[in-house]
């Protein structure tokens, strides 16, 4: 069942914060889990480290196409030793709301926005006659017949944001202006790594230990620490 020694173990307590007190209980494999937790935590920060500085890498590639060009750079596959991965540069979410001042800002460079309705414009029964029973009972009889007060239908207006559209990207590229696309780009654009692959697991290792060992380089003490996200869901 994966429990060593239920019984005693079972018997002997810790104190926890606020003064409850729980049994604890030895379950194999615990340490190794531990241990692997504390490393996935350490090695996440590492590896949001090494992402943005490669990212970093790719953009500065992705200008310089763009500045010759004046077009829109193929996303490229990014290669070093073992290592491979694709970068993406992708069109900002429709979801993604600008603010007024940066779709001013925006438009003024000549890069293109658009409106979305989040809500549409739509009539609605005014709140103080919401739970007017006798009124709805008219209104849905008929509506045109009946002597209802003059806000009983009340309109409201449709909101509306403004996003990015979908030629920013080009548009951005086709300015030729390196400190331009610097600045606009991460406005229009999402950029990710992904696909990251290696075509030697033994020798990604190798290259992994020296990280592990340079987050702890005095191999003492203790760490508290969550268990990977993945692993909490």
């Amino acid at each position: 069942m994966g429990f060593l020694n239920p019984t005693a173990a079972a018997a002997e307590q810790t104190k926890k914060k606020g003064g409850k007190v729980r049994p604890e209980v030895e379950v194999a494999k615990l340490e190794k889990l531990a241990s692997l937790a504390a490393v996935i935590e350490a090695l996440t920060a590492r590896y949001e480290s090494l992402d943005a500085e490669v990212r970093s890498d790719a953009l500065d590639y992705m200008v310089a196409e763009g500045v010759k060009s004046g077009k829109t750079p193929e996303n490229p596959v990014l290669t070093n030793g073992i290592g491979t991965a694709n970068f993406q540069i992708k069109s900002r979410s429709p979801l993604s709301a600008l603010t007024d001042e940066l779709a001013a800002e925006l438009e003024e460079k000549g890069i293109p926005t658009e409106k979305r309705v989040v809500v549409p414009s739509y009539l609605a029964v005014h709140p103080a006659y919401a739970a007017d029973e006798d009124l709805l009972a008219k209104a849905d009889k008929a509506l045109s017949g009946a002597k209802l007060p003059a806000d009983f239908i009340v309109m409201t207006a449709a909101k509306e944001t403004k996003i990015v559209s979908k030629g920013a990207i080009d548009e951005v590229f086709a300015s030729k202006d390196e400190d331009l696309i610097r600045e606009l780009l991460p406005h229009v654009s999402s950029m990710a790594i992904g696909s990251i692959a290696v075509s030697d697991i033994a020798r990604a290792m190798e290259i992994a230990q020296p990280e592990v060992a340079a987050l702890y380089p005095n191999m003492a003490g203790a760490v508290s620490t969550k268990a990977p996200a993945k692993a909490r869901a």
